[in-house]
């Protein structure tokens, strides 16, 4: 077929992706959960599913998929995290079961491609130290990185959502054009980040609200009990999303009522043009 009987200006058809990062017990898993018809993917390393579960603080239903030894740790090697991705992307009818399927967390997952790296590259010689070395293992695991986030599109593109989870972390931003700032960044190295960013159309950083008061000479920060999840970048932040969703979403008091102020924000911003 020629060039031009290849051209098409249809979209694909696929489900949306959102990537959540925050400092721990903020909610984010807590907002994942209320997601309709979600499976947790564990990392094998943070239970915290499996702690809310315990503790009755989401709703009934919600999914956990089991390794294959029956244990709540899905995730145990980078083989279970490219074959249980690919499952989800090509197992027939897997549809009618989920809508939503969510990674929790990002470390872990990084974790699992590292240690293959690590483990299987000869010339690491099974040493994190020289994996680490100038930087070049994580570059080059950057590729794997990649990888997956290809068969999460494939999960998206069968109509299932995709959700990360990942803690945060506060780091020296290197600024080209003035002074270097700190911001807060997914825990994660920033070769990975790159790989995912490029990839999850939604970024959200959820975090709570700080008050600043002035004592005297001096100003103080208190934080308030406001939660919120900004969906635009500030130079302190990052984070972006494809719904032109302008302002931060309140979180409200729990994972059920974020999850509807952000699908509320979604329409709001979608009406408006």
């Amino acid at each position: 077929m020629s060039l031009v009987g290849r051209l098409s200006t249809a979209a694909t058809e696929k489900q949306d992706a959102w990537m959540f990062y925050g400092p721990c017990g903020i909610g984010k898993t807590s907002l994942a959960a209320a997601f309709p018809k979600v499976a947790f993917i564990t990392d094998g390393f943070d239970d915290g599913i499996n702690d809310l579960r315990r503790h009755g603080l989401i709703p009934d239903g919600v999914q956990v998929l089991k390794h294959t030894d029956g244990s709540d740790r899905t995730l145990q090697s980078y083989e279970d995290l490219i074959s249980v991705t690919k499952q989800i992307a090509e197992e027939p009818g897997l549809e009618k079961h989920i809508e939503w399927v969510c990674f929790d967390n990002l470390s872990g997952v990084q974790e699992h491609i590292w240690s293959n790296r690590v483990r299987t590259v000869g010339k690491y010689n099974n040493s994190r130290d020289k994996f680490l070395e100038y930087g070049n293992g994580p570059e080059a695991a950057q590729q794997d990185v990649r990888e997956w986030t290809q068969l999460l599109d494939a999960v998206c593109r069968r109509g299932i959502g995709v959700i990360l989870l990942a803690h945060s972390t506060i780091k020296k931003d290197k600024n080209p054009i003035g002074d270097s700032f700190d911001k807060i960044v997914p825990l994660i190295h920033e070769k990975t980040y790159e790989a995912i960013r490029q990839w999850c159309p939604n970024i959200g950083y959820i975090g709570q609200e700080v008050e600043i008061h002035k004592e005297g000479m001096q100003q103080k920060a208190a934080t308030t009990d406001f939660r919120t999840i900004r969906l635009t970048p500030i130079p302190a932040v990052d984070a972006k999303n494809r719904h032109s969703i302008a302002e931060s979403v309140m979180m409200g008091s729990s994972g059920q009522e974020a999850f509807r102020n952000l699908k509320a924000a979604k329409l709001a911003a979608k009406k408006k043009g």
